[in-house]
């Protein structure tokens, strides 16, 4: 959960989860599926990893989280520039997410929330996941 700028207890709000849509998958391994020059581009801060690509319930940060930066809107995000994004490696129903990765879910979810005071009513988690 560290990262290499500086956090403030008041940058973020809310917390929305995702499916990465993919079999498998790492920070590197999903910038390279979806045609990304850089894993910096990846649109999300955390990455879950099922066991296919990391270590199943590997957490990896990625550089938008080690900067602080803000995900950038697509037609599929729902959250602010205070949100932050974790993607869970699976695509629902051909690869549901693993026990372990729901465990890893639920820790990084609670120091998240501890962390930067997000309410429980400000976590967006998938139908899969609740």
């Amino acid at each position: 959960m560290s990262s290499r700028a500086c956090q403030s207890p008041n940058r973020w709000d809310s917390i929305e989860i995702f499916f990465s849509g993919t079999k498998a998958g790492s920070v590197p391994q999903l910038a390279a599926l979806r045609g990304l020059n850089h894993a910096a581009d990846l649109n999300c801060h955390f990455v879950i990893c099922n066991g296919n690509g990391g270590t199943d319930g590997e957490i990896q940060a990625t550089e938008k989280w080690q900067k602080q930066w803000s995900i950038q809107p697509n037609h599929t995000w729902q959250g602010t520039e205070r949100t932050i994004r974790v993607c869970l490696v699976g695509d629902r129903s051909l690869t549901p997410p693993t026990d372990y990765q729901l465990k890893r879910l639920e820790m990084l979810l609670e120091a998240l929330c501890r962390k930067f005071h997000v309410s429980a009513d400000s976590v967006h988690l998938p139908r899969d996941c609740e």
